[in-house]
């Protein structure tokens, strides 16, 4: 996976959804802060926090600090 700068959004995008889904974080994308009642609110938590740093960890540094300070993963996909 390659990290995201400004020319290589929508390529990033799908590959990023690909990763999530793989890892099986992209119920937080998918739901937003709609808890899916399966869930306990704990767990839920835990999967955006996870989410959300697996994303960050794959933005460029130069566009990182317009993000640096998000913990729903929705937000950041």
């Amino acid at each position: 996976m390659f990290k995201l700068t400004n020319p290589n959004y929508s390529v990033w995008k799908s590959k990023m959804r690909d990763m999530l889904v793989w890892k099986n974080l992209w119920l937080p994308v998918q739901y937003g802060k709609d808890k899916p009642d399966k869930i306990d609110a704990f767990s839920w938590e835990v999967m955006h926090l996870t989410a959300a740093t697996y994303i960050r960890w794959l933005i460029d540094m130069g566009l990182y600090n317009n993000f640096n300070n998000e913990t729903q993963a929705a937000q950041l996909s």
